[in-house]
């Protein structure tokens, strides 16, 4: 069985632009929340040479985070955003996805 032909194609630089915009709307998200809700999971990283990997991750994502309102936004709720479940590696998961498959940890 052969694959059936693709409908439009794409250049390297074309398909790499539309993967960022996927994953980083114009402007970024609002907040760490909003991000997580979007990304449906942030890979954590115990090896900090820059920073941790997931901080990096929604530092990007959230203009106006640094590093400290995205750890205040996951450690210093009053009701936890995500967390962490040992899925390919260590992930930040948020709350709202608990139940769809993955099992309750650690709340962050």
């Amino acid at each position: 069985m052969t694959a059936p032909a693709p409908e439009a194609e794409l250049s390297p630089d074309e398909a790499r632009a539309i993967a960022i915009a996927a994953a980083l709307p114009a402007g970024g998200f609002p907040t760490v929340t909003a991000a997580l809700a979007h990304l449906h999971i942030v890979q954590l990283d115990g090896i900090s040479a820059l920073a941790r990997a997931h901080q990096l991750t929604l530092t990007a994502r959230v203009p106006a985070s640094t590093i400290t309102t995205v750890d205040d936004s996951l450690n210093n709720r009053s009701r936890p955003i995500a967390f962490d479940y040992p899925a390919h590696a260590l992930s930040l998961v948020p709350i709202a996805n608990a139940g769809r498959g993955v099992c309750w940890c650690t709340a962050r």
